[in-house]
This record gives C-alpha cells, structure tokens and sequence, in this order.
C-alpha cells in the first residue's frame, strides 16, 4: 500500500478554502470601519438636523435614501481607489493580505476597479457570484469574472 499524500495539492486547496474567509472578512472589516467613519462624518456636518423633531416619516424615508445612496457611491470610490492603487487593495484586503490584480496583468486600472465595485454588490446580493468562488478555477467571484480581475493571496 504505497499511499502517498500530495502536501502542495493540500496547502493550495486550503490556501483557496481559506481565501473566501479573508476575502469576507477583508469585506466586513472595510464596511464596518467605513462605515463608522462616515456615520461620524455625516453626524458631524448634520448634527443640527440630528435632533430635530419636526420631521415626517417621509422626510426621514427620503433623507435616508439619500445618504444610502452617498454610502455607497462614496464606498465605491473607496474600494476603486486603494484597488487601483500601488496597494492593490483596501485596508481590510491590505489587513488579510490579499491582493486584487488583473486576470493576465498586475495592476488594474481605475476603470476596471470601478467596474468591479459597482458590480459587486448585485454579485454578492444574488448569491451566485458567491457561490462560483469555489467552482472557479483561479476561485473568481462573479464581479472578477467580469471585470477580469483576480483576488490572491499577498
């Protein structure tokens, strides 16, 4: 019985099990901090509409909307930048060292990260750009397959 085990086939296939934590940890960790500091923000340049009463339920609805929406256009700048940097990535994918290049080349462009980041969130939302990490072979989510950008390990 010669049973020999394949140590590097092992250490990828965790290497790429473990990479979807990172990756989703990297994710929370930039939202949360993000978010934090521009709540504090937004707190600090409307403090004065904060704790006014007078407003309507449909006041607060559309108010809401709008610094949703500002979230995330600003969040969108945020992850396109740093991606498209030298840094090749936010602070949380800098944190978990990981690395968004190109499918072919390094460094992506400001164009494709924006790319990339405004399709996310549909990616993320529907599941299947989730779910096809593990059935890729350079484990690509959804958003990566069409921007054509890869996420390693630093």
């Amino acid at each position: 019985m010669n049973q020999s085990i394949n140590f590097k086939y092992i250490q990828k296939k965790k290497d790429l099990r473990s990479q979807l934590f990172f990756r989703t940890s990297a994710f929370l960790l930039d939202f949360y901090v993000f978010k934090f500091i521009l709540g504090l923000i937004f707190y600090l340049v409307f403090e004065e509409y904060v704790f006014v009463e007078t407003f309507s339920a449909e006041d607060l609805v559309i108010a809401s909307s709008k610094i949703t929406l500002m979230e995330y256009v600003f969040y969108i700048l945020y992850c396109s930048i740093f991606e498209a940097s030298n840094l090749r990535g936010t602070l949380g994918k800098r944190f978990f060292k990981l690395s968004v290049n190109g499918t072919h080349d390094g460094k992506i462009s400001l164009w494709r990260a924006l790319l990339r980041n405004s399709i996310k969130p549909f990616s993320i939302i529907s599941l299947v750009g989730v779910i096809i990490i593990d059935l890729t072979k350079k484990k690509q989510a959804l958003h990566d397959l069409l921007a054509g950008t890869v996420v390693t390990l630093r």
